[in-house]
């Protein structure tokens, strides 16, 4: 009995671990796909126009880009294949926005699994209805 009991929880200690790390993070982050965000987006009755029209700056993402109107602001969507591609774009634009905006571009530059995102003002209210649709 006591080998079976230990044979139990030689096996059940690592499952456990492992399931616990997964649910606390250890997964791997999502990944959104830009034709469903634009679907949902459509869904709100928000405009969008192609976030990468001659002349813009802004990162592009490897899997696509948006430009969300919102009321007098606008929101930009950078793809990437990953988590990792989301992360530099944010890290270009947010120097962008140091610069354009003359503050700290942590509150106007966010990213969600493989998307960097950000608003083109100050006022970052326009945030809620496109992160509505990364859920």
């Amino acid at each position: 009995m006591k080998r079976k009991l230990t044979l139990l929880i030689g096996v059940a200690a690592p499952l456990a671990i492992a399931l616990i790390a997964a649910g606390c993070g250890g997964g791997a982050s999502k990944h959104y796909d830009a034709s469903v965000v634009r679907g949902c987006l459509v869904a709100r009755n928000l405009s969008l126009t192609p976030a990468d029209l001659p002349g813009d700056v802004a990162p592009d993402g490897t899997e696509g880009d948006l430009a969300v109107h919102v009321g007098d602001n606008e929101v930009e969507l950078a793809f990437g294949k990953d988590a990792s591609e989301a992360k530099s774009n944010a890290r270009e634009e947010k120097a962008a926005a140091r610069i354009a905006l003359g503050a700290s571009p942590d509150d106007y530059v966010r990213t969600k699994g493989n998307v960097a995102y950000w608003v083109r003002d100050a006022n970052t209210s326009a945030f809620d209805p496109v992160e509505d649709c990364l859920t």
